[in-house]
This record gives structure tokens, sequence and C-alpha cells, in this order.
């Protein structure tokens, strides 16, 4: 999980130092504005999780999870490496083929890693084991996004060097992991069969989409969450960092009462999750800052509640563990790209008060989960 977490602290560590270099002016922009190059960086990072989804469920089976993860973690060293030049010569092109990089890195290492918990945790631990990936991935996405917006206007060389630094312990790290073998009974053809295997089974079909739209809303709540603070709850913009981290206390605390309560059924359990989000949305849209605090963490807590279970179910029921997550991997995507147009549209296209659209983000969650709750009373509750 420390590996996991190294690997998502550099992806986030420099998105966010390329943005940020080209906000303030201090990377060239070569006549692009700072707003296109910030799309651009989540574009090329995010974009291989669609294009290699299939490559990456077939690369995960029938190997040595060693090897693969020591391989992949190999290219994340390199990639550091192209970083710290971009950081040299102040390079806002080579820093975003650097992302586009590790976008397919992630790409590849996504259904491996979670196919892998079910066969090195039994039955019974893996709903903490999920929690705890899920709370270090926050953590991580925090530290990232802190450290790369301080660092690349402070000491962009010490980045740099910070980069190469995670990214060799990583590597050392999976020279440790044991060299399991994933096998695969349902080899995948093209992306394509891919969704229309999982698309048939109503289950994993619900599955994907809640966790897809809680990661969907997980991402304009990182992407505005700067101005919601300033510009709505008229606070000061040193506060972000101690916000975020209440966003990921919130998602650690939703995971630890999953852990306490996972003898519950499945479908009451992401229910309840996803009640507890709409709370908070709908208290952030009230405009005031003690309510939209409080709204920032129920959102959070009730969206780690609401997951931990779906990942557990992914991991446990029968098929191809790789095939469902190469396929959540391409609906996560989608759907944060789908979120991010639809921001753009609804509140600087039609002028919707942001606090209004986040409301409404969580209402349609919960409304989307009891469309699926049906689906998810599975024959035998898992997780």
């Amino acid at each position: 999980m420390t590996l996991m977490g190294f690997g998502a602290a550099n992806d986030n560590l420099l998105k966010m130092a390329l943005v940020v270099a080209v906000s303030v002016g201090v990377f060239e922009t070569y006549g692009l504005s700072p707003v296109i190059w910030a799309n651009l960086a989540g574009l090329v990072f995010i974009v291989p999780f669609v294009l290699l989804a299939t490559v990456a469920a077939t690369g995960s089976v029938n190997v040595s999870a060693r090897r693969r993860v020591m391989q992949l973690k190999s290219l994340e060293f390199v990639l550091s490496g192209i970083a710290l030049l971009a950081l040299w010569f102040q390079s806002a092109p080579l820093l975003l083929l650097v992302v586009c990089g590790l976008g397919i890195q992630s790409a590849l290492l996504g259904p491996l890693k979670y196919a892998l918990l079910p066969q090195w945790v039994p039955v019974s631990g893996l709903s903490g084991t999920n929690a705890c990936l899920q709370t270090i991935t926050f953590v991580a996405i925090l530290v990232g996004t802190a450290l790369g917006s301080m660092g690349v206007l402070g000491w962009p060389l010490g980045l740099g060097l910070l980069c190469l630094l995670l990214a060799g312990m990583g590597w050392w790290l999976s020279s440790g992991i044991p060299s399991t073998i994933i096998t695969n009974d349902a080899p995948v053809v093209s992306m394509a069969s891919l969704i229309r295997t999982i698309y048939a089974v109503p289950t994993h079909r619900a599955q994907i989409h809640l966790i897809s739209g809680f990661w969907a809303i997980g991402s304009v709540w990182l992407a505005h969450l700067s101005l919601l603070i300033s510009g709505v709850w008229m606070m000061d913009a040193s506060l972000v960092p101690g916000i975020l981290t209440l966003f990921v206390l919130g998602v650690g605390m939703g995971s630890g009462i999953g852990i306490l309560l996972q003898r519950q059924a499945v479908s009451s359990r992401v229910v309840t999750g996803a009640s507890v989000l709409c709370l908070g949305g709908l208290l952030t849209a009230s405009g005031h800052p003690l309510g939209g605090l409080l709204g920032v963490w129920l959102t959070a807590a009730g969206g780690g509640f609401m997951v931990l279970p779906l990942y557990v179910a992914m991991q446990l029921e029968a098929g191809s563990v790789v095939n469902r997550i190469a396929a959540l991997n391409v609906f996560n995507a989608l759907a944060m790209v789908s979120a991010s147009i639809a921001s753009m549209l609804f509140i600087a296209g039609m002028g919707m008060p942001l606090v209004l659209w986040l409301g409404c983000l969580a209402v349609l969650q919960l409304g989307l989960c009891l469309y699926h709750r049906r689906d998810l009373l599975f024959s035998e509750e898992l997780g």
C-alpha cells in the first residue's frame, strides 16, 4: 500500500507543479492560457485509462506480479528523471509528456493492484485493506498536490529530486512483493468486448456506475475547493491544505466505520453512504462557512463508506478481477472527464452557483444508488 501511495503522490505532485508553473508564469506557455494547460494536464493523464484498458487487463495476467510491478516502477523512475530535466529547463511540454507517461504507467498498474489483494489478504481482512488503500490514495493525492504547488515555486530542482526518490523507493519496495501469478479465464479481445462482458452482469454494472460516480464527485470537489473556500465562504486561501486534510480525514473515517459495519448488507451500506454524501452536498449548498466545512467532511465520509463494500465485492465475486478493474478504470476516467465538462458548462456557461452544482451532484449520486439498489442485492452479501 505504501508502494501505491508513493506512485499516487508522484502523479499528483507533477500534475500540480505543471499547473502552478504555467499559472504564475514560471514556465513558458507558448501562447496557451493556463486554463488550457491545466485541462491538458488532466486530460493526458486520464486518457490512457480509457485507451489502455484491454492492454492493462491482458498484461496483468500470467506474469509474475513482482516482475510486472518492478517493470512499471522502473518506467516511473525513468519518467521522474525526465521530470527533473523538465523542471531544470522549465519546459512545460516536456513535463506534460511526463504526466502523460505517468498516466500510462498508472493505467497499466491499476488492474493488477486490485487483483492481487484477494490473493494476499484473507476474505476477513479485505475490507480493512481496501479501507487503508483508499485512505492512503487520498492522502497521497493531498500530499502530492501540496508539495507540487509549493515546490515548483520554491525549489523546483529539489522537487525533481523528490520525484526520483519516491520512484526509487517504490521500485525498491516492489522488489519485495511475492511473485504471485494472476490467471484469467476470460481473456480480453477488445475494449468493446470487455465493456459488453462486464455490462452483461447487473451487479458489476451497478458497482462500476456507483464507484465512478464517487470519483467524478471527488474530482469536481478537488478542482473547485480553492474557489469554494475563497470565493464562496470568503475564507483565507491559506486554509486550502487544512480543508483538503479534512476531506481526507472524512474518507478515512467513512472507511473505518465501513470496516466496523462490514457484516451489514452491501445495498444498505451503499445507500446509507450515499445519503450521508447527499447531506454533505446539501449543507455545502447552504453557502455558510461552518455548514460548508461540515458538508466537506460528510461528503468525504459518506463517499468512503459507500465505495468500500463495492471495491471488496468486485474483488471477491467470481470471474476475472483484472477485467472488472480495467473496465472500472475506463468508467472512472470517463466519469471524471464528463464531470469536468459538465462543470464548465453549468458553472461557466450557464452561470449556475458552484454550491448548487455540488448539491445537484450529491443528489444525483443518491438517485443512482437508489436506482441500482436492486442490483446490489447479492445472493450472498460480501465485504
